[in-house]
């Protein structure tokens, strides 16, 4: 059986304390739906706490519905300027909107991912950000599809390749 309850304790004149709880038994059915919102709000402090991998959440209109803290580092849009915006809106450059719409359509019409990539998206300040973007979608029965895109920042990895570029050419013009 699960239980639900709240309380209030207050200080005694006398010294220590007391406490006033009301308590009440729930039900199968909402002790269910209690589980089931404690394992979604467990799932999404996971995510959000996942640092250096932006997660996004997109419903079939490409409307953000998720944003996690480390997309919020890598894009710098805050969530609640995220969420309720257009992902086209959001990270996807000009030239890259009408792809994405007929990649997107395609995956929500066919069920198949959008197989996983190297992709300079767009930053809030319109500076391109290069990212190694993976995709899942979600159908579970009695929702609409929804899909996520999983962010890795190559920044770093471009830096040291470009790095050892200019070590490889000044050992070539030293010999």
């Amino acid at each position: 059986c699960w239980l639900q309850g709240a309380g209030r304790p207050w200080p005694l004149p006398q010294g220590g304390w007391r406490c006033r709880a009301f308590i009440t038994a729930l039900s199968d059915g909402r002790a269910a739906q209690a589980a089931r919102d404690a394992s979604e709000q467990r799932f999404r402090d996971l995510i959000d706490a996942i640092p250096n991998i932006a997660v996004q959440g997109y419903d079939q209109q490409l409307i953000c519905r998720f944003w996690n803290a480390a997309s919020e580092q890598l894009y710098e849009h805050r969530a609640h300027e995220a969420i309720g915006t257009s992902l086209l809106d959001l990270i996807i450059p000009p030239e890259m909107r009408e792809p994405v719409c007929r990649a997107t359509a395609d995956m929500l019409a066919s069920g198949q991912a959008i197989p996983s990539a190297e992709l300079v998206l767009q930053h809030k300040d319109g500076r391109p950000v290069h990212v190694h973007s993976g995709h899942v979608l979600l159908q579970r029965p009695g929702h609409a599809p929804e899909f996520f895109c999983i962010d890795f920042d190559l920044s770093e990895r471009r830096q040291a390749e470009a790095s050892r570029h200019r070590l490889e050419a000044q050992l070539c013009d030293m010999q």
